[in-house]
C-alpha cells in the first residue's frame, strides 16, 4: 500500500490511513477468495493478488481505451468524452 513513506500527524489521520488498509485488505481477499472459488492457487498470497488485480485492472483499461477508439474517438475528442455534460478537464 506504499506505507513506507507514510507519516501521521493526527488521531484522525491514523484512523483513516487503517480504515483504508483494511478496506484494501478486505478486497483483495475478497478477490483472492473468488479466484480461490475458481479452482485458483490456494497458495496465492495477498501480494500476488494486488499484482494480479493490477494487470487485471490495467488490461480492462486497454479494452476500453481499444473500444472508444475503434467507435472512432480521436485523441481530441475523447478527454472530456467520458464527462458528464457541461464539464472539461481541458479548455
Amino acid at each position: 500500500f506504499g506505507t513506507d513513506q507514510y507519516q501521521l500527524r493526527s488521531a484522525t489521520g491514523l484512523v483513516r490511513f487503517w480504515t483504508l488498509a483494511f478496506l484494501g485488505y478486505t478486497y483483495l481477499e475478497e478477490q483472492r477468495a473468488v479466484l480461490l472459488a475458481a479452482g485458483g492457487d490456494p497458495g496465492l498470497t495477498i501480494g500476488q493478488m494486488r499484482s494480479h488485480q493490477q494487470r487485471r485492472h490495467r488490461r480492462l483499461l486497454l479494452d476500453w481505451i481499444h473500444d472508444r477508439f475503434t467507435e472512432g474517438l480521436t485523441p481530441s475528442t475523447s478527454t472530456n468524452s467520458w464527462l458528464p455534460s457541461g464539464l472539461s478537464l481541458c479548455h
